[in-house]
């Protein structure tokens, strides 16, 4: 959650608050 929400939005919207999938 420390990440911006603009950086799971990049991903998708399933996947916000996974900081880990984008990692």
């Amino acid at each position: 959650m420390a990440s911006p929400p603009a950086a799971t939005r990049h991903l998708s919207p399933t996947v916000l608050g996974s900081d880990s999938a984008a990692a």
